[in-house]
């Protein structure tokens, strides 16, 4: 995106503290070289990031095959009601894990955010605007 490569990946055990870190380096420099790449000191993905699912793992990047402008990240996620009194190990284990899809959206420093909520979104008629201005 931009000029920034960016790669996720998922750490932990697939519980409550399996989460989604992400590494960007440079376009043009030696990915080969550790010293090209920064990580960001803390996780981009955690149970805490979409309301009703847990334990974001492993992903990809993909283009909206209608909208080519729009990315969109392939996820595994798993349900839970975090206000269910049942044991925490009880539901990890019978709520299997289910793939979905989120629209990426990009923050002003040019890296993604993946937890945007849909009312957090613009509308799509807000998407695009015009105005004119007048100085005097």
């Amino acid at each position: 995106h931009g000029e920034d490569l960016f790669v996720t990946f998922s750490g932990s055990s697939v519980g409550v503290l399996y989460c989604v870190g992400l590494l960007w380096a440079k376009r043009g420099s030696d990915l080969l070289d550790p010293c090209s790449w920064k990580e960001l000191p803390y996780p981009i993905l955690t149970k805490e990031s979409i309301p009703g699912q847990f334990g974001p793992g492993h992903n990809c990047f993909i283009k909206d095959p209608d909208r080519q402008e729009d990315d969109l990240v392939v996820l595994h996620v798993k349900e839970f009601d975090f206000d269910d009194p049942e044991d925490e190990d009880i539901m990890i284990a019978k709520n299997p894990r289910n793939s979905i899809i989120r629209r990426v959206h990009w923050n002003r420093l040019g890296y993604p955010v993946l937890d945007m909520q849909e009312h957090q979104d613009i509308p799509e008629p807000l998407r695009k605007i015009q105005g004119t201005v007048e100085l005097f």
